[in-house]
């Protein structure tokens, strides 16, 4: 894992440790929960096992937000679709 070294786009990184790496999620995560609340953050995945992860990922820290492939892709292609010709 990298974490930034620097200001975003100066393209500066660190090496980190796995530990490390968890380490900074997990404090960026609590300073977002602290500021805006669990609502604060967006949990997206694929479907299956990863699905799974990250919808009790998500229930575990108490946000609502969670979306998945086919609620990115399929419903916004449906909704296009159903606008413009007025079927799927």
């Amino acid at each position: 894992p990298w974490i930034r070294a620097g200001a975003r786009g100066e393209g500066r990184w660190k090496k980190a440790s796995w530990s490390e790496a968890f380490d900074f999620a997990a404090k960026q995560l609590m300073q977002i929960k602290e500021k805006h609340g669990p609502q604060g953050v967006l949990w997206s995945s694929s479907e299956g096992f990863q699905e799974l992860f990250f919808n009790n990922l998500a229930l575990s820290f108490g946000s609502p937000n969670t979306v998945r492939h086919t609620t990115l892709c399929l419903a916004s292609v449906n909704l296009a679709y159903s606008v413009t010709f007025g079927t799927v």
